[in-house]
């Protein structure tokens, strides 16, 4: 990505500060123009804001959705397998347990379940789920 001009930077700090304002109409550039750049970053910054909030809606949506999938599943009671900070699968001090609550949102980003006999929420990528017949 280009590199933006010392120009545009200044006159980015003059839709700021005041200060910076009054130095850019003393170098010349006129009220218009750094008018037009408040404008547009003013633009920019709505469509920012309004796609940070469509990736968070977007986001609390699959969390709930990972939840209620969970949840329709596995009852509370269900059989499993945990890896500790480790890919399901690995040989390293898997521990074989049994979910203690409903999956959750923990933290705005990790759906997470209690677990017997361990402290805390777990999340779902470290678990490997016991299909019971």
């Amino acid at each position: 990505m280009k590199e933006p001009s010392q120009e545009f930077k200044a006159l980015v700090d003059a839709c700021i500060d005041y200060d910076a304002t009054l130095a850019i109409i003393n170098e010349g550039v006129s009220e218009d123009r750094i008018d037009g750049y408040r404008e547009e970053l003013s633009m920019q910054e709505y469509a920012i804001n309004k796609y940070a909030k469509l990736l968070t809606e977007s986001t609390e949506n699959h969390l709930q959705k990972l939840v209620d999938d969970f949840n329709e599943r596995y009852p509370i009671g269900s059989p499993c397998i945990y890896y500790p900070h480790l890919l399901i699968g690995s040989k390293n001090n898997p521990y074989k347990t049994k979910t203690r609550s409903k999956a959750f949102i923990q933290g705005e980003h990790t759906v997470v379940v209690l677990l017997e006999g361990r402290r805390g929420g777990f999340a779902l990528t470290h678990l490997e789920m016991i299909e019971t017949v």
